[in-house]
């Protein structure tokens, strides 16, 4: 009888304790940055990570688009620069990006330069495992790419 009762009770344990991840995945939605150009191109620096390429290059094929007759736009990032550090019972995330966007009309003698950085920072705090902090860093990834997408829209 007492071993059962013992069975039942680590099991409502078990089963009560939570599984759920502390930080969760998030979508971010981007505004659409308009370029008077025909063509764009993207390149990245040695130091930015496949991931936030990745985020990148969906924000970059979805989101950017060219409405002008002629001209090349290229977009440069680069710097990427991540710091990971020890908060009061917990992890701080920063995150910065440098970029550099170069417009050029040849047929109008046209040439525009735009350069700037994003920085975008989280924390968490508490009971976490590193998966979360995974996930703490892939969602400031993509505030990042928001924040670039806000930036560009106000310049461009």
């Amino acid at each position: 009888m007492f071993k059962s009762f013992c069975l039942v009770l680590l099991i409502f344990v078990i089963g009560c304790s939570s599984s759920q991840p502390v930080v969760e995945s998030q979508q971010a939605n981007y505004e659409n940055v308009f370029v008077d150009v025909v063509s764009k191109q993207l390149q990245f620096g040695a130091n930015t990570p496949e991931p936030l390429q990745v985020l990148i290059r969906e924000w970059f094929n979805s989101d950017v688009k060219v409405n002008g007759t002629e001209g090349s736009v290229l977009f440069i990032m680069d710097n990427y620069q991540e710091n990971l550090s020890a908060i009061e019972d917990g992890k701080r995330v920063d995150l910065s990006l440098a970029f550099q966007i170069k417009i050029d009309k040849p047929a109008l003698s046209q040439k525009k330069q735009v350069q700037g950085s994003v920085n975008s920072f989280s924390t968490l705090t508490g009971n976490f495992s590193l998966a979360d902090v995974d996930r703490l860093i892939a969602n400031t990834q993509s505030d990042l790419v928001v924040r670039l997408s806000e930036e560009l829209q106000s310049k461009l």
